[in-house]
């Protein structure tokens, strides 16, 4: 097998268009079309002008596995699987900076995201898992909090797990429930997966 075949069986790749926005609010917004292609193996990140077909540059994303990814124009911003790492990455395409990483199941396959980008649903094939983040309130920790509520643990079997106090779990919770408008674990749960 050429080592051209090698790596195109290894890259993951996905059209984004990455959204300038022009500060003077009298002309239009200004868009720039960029291809983005992940390399599992390499564990990086390659930017491709279309136009071009220049590689604009390559972002290294150490000790991961970049699997998926899915741009959300309405927010300028790109959602990195992460195999390895079983995150997934929000990466400011500008600055092409990590903001933040969320936990979800591991071995992140497959990923998806509803128009309006307010839920990402990422589907771990090691853990069997579905892991359903609302985009509009999430935080890291919020949603680890979360997908323990959702397993069904006790105040502190999650601050055990997470190696924090049982307070703080708390603060977390009544964070989440006041960011969804609901009152307890079972309202929080079945707004998050659509239920209600």
């Amino acid at each position: 097998m050429t080592k051209t075949h090698q790596v195109s069986i290894l890259v993951t790749i996905l059209f984004a268009s990455v959204t300038i926005i022009n500060c003077n609010k009298q002309t239009p917004l200004v868009y720039e079309e960029r291809v983005v292609v992940t390399n599992r193996a390499a564990g990086t990140l390659t930017y491709i002008d279309p136009a071009t077909d220049q590689v604009l540059q390559t972002q290294t994303m150490a000790g991961s596995e970049p699997m998926y990814i899915i741009y959300l124009p309405l927010k300028d911003r790109l959602l990195v699987g992460d195999r390895l790492q079983s995150k997934i990455h929000v990466i400011n395409p500008a600055t092409q900076t990590i903001e933040t990483s969320i936990a979800v199941g591991s071995g992140v396959m497959h990923m998806a995201v509803d128009a309006q980008a307010k839920q990402l649903w990422a589907a771990g094939d090691l853990s069997n898992t579905l892991t359903v983040i609302n985009l509009n309130t999430y935080t890291a920790r919020e949603n680890e909090v979360l997908q323990h509520l959702a397993k069904g643990l006790l105040y502190k079997e999650i601050a055990e797990k997470l190696s924090i106090a049982t307070g703080t779990v708390r603060q977390h919770i009544h964070k989440i429930y006041e960011k969804l408008h609901v009152q307890n674990r079972t309202e929080a749960l079945n707004k998050v997966s659509g239920k209600s």
